[in-house]
């Protein structure tokens, strides 16, 4: 009888589908939803090489993660393709400092940087933007420098913030980065 009983609640418990809610997901770097709608119209239809956007039209951009290396070596500005086509963005085989400007995009994308020689990497926000460093909101235009030792590297993300206005968000990693002021070297 237990047995009986133990097969039908099991088989009952297969048949009757459950869905749990965690809250909205980590976000998907790479893919650029911006809601959890987003995310699963994109797995959910199949229609769509990029991805589904809220209104529901498909954007057919690349956003396939590559876990190439970007290696900069004079002053640039990244745009959204590099940041989209590259896992790391660094400064090997530069002889100096190396001025990095953030693409203004309005989806959600990373990049890590990471100091590979004894020069720094300066990171520059989109023009009349600001940072948030490390939880702290920077004021607009001002850069951040890493602290030219090998091995520093920090994390960018591009996100949307509750007034609905888009950020970078830099977070340490590993050495000093710091607030250098809206002086660009």
């Amino acid at each position: 009888m237990k047995k009986l009983f133990l097969s039908l609640f099991l088989a009952a418990m297969l048949a009757i589908p459950s869905v749990v809610y965690a809250g909205p997901p980590m976000p998907i770097f790479h893919w650029g939803a911006q809601s959890y709608s987003d995310i699963v119209s994109l797995f959910g239809s199949g229609s769509c090489s990029g991805y589904l956007k809220s209104d529901g039209t498909c954007d057919n951009s690349s956003y396939t993660r590559d876990v190439s290396t970007l290696n900069l070596t004079s002053d640039t500005s990244i745009t959204a393709a590099q940041v989209l086509a590259n896992k790391y963005i660094t400064n090997q085989g530069s002889s100096g400092e190396v001025d990095l400007t953030l693409p203004a995009v309005s989806y959600t994308i990373a990049a890590t940087f990471i100091c590979e020689e004894t020069n720094n990497i300066e990171v520059n926000p989109p023009s009349g933007e600001a940072f948030d460093l490390n939880g702290t909101t920077m004021t607009a235009d001002y850069v951040v420098d890493s602290d030219s030792t090998v091995g520093s590297s920090i994390v960018a993300l591009r996100h949307q913030i509750a007034d609905a206005s888009w950020i970078w968000s830099l977070y340490t990693v590993r050495g000093a980065w710091v607030d250098h002021g809206g002086v660009s070297d």
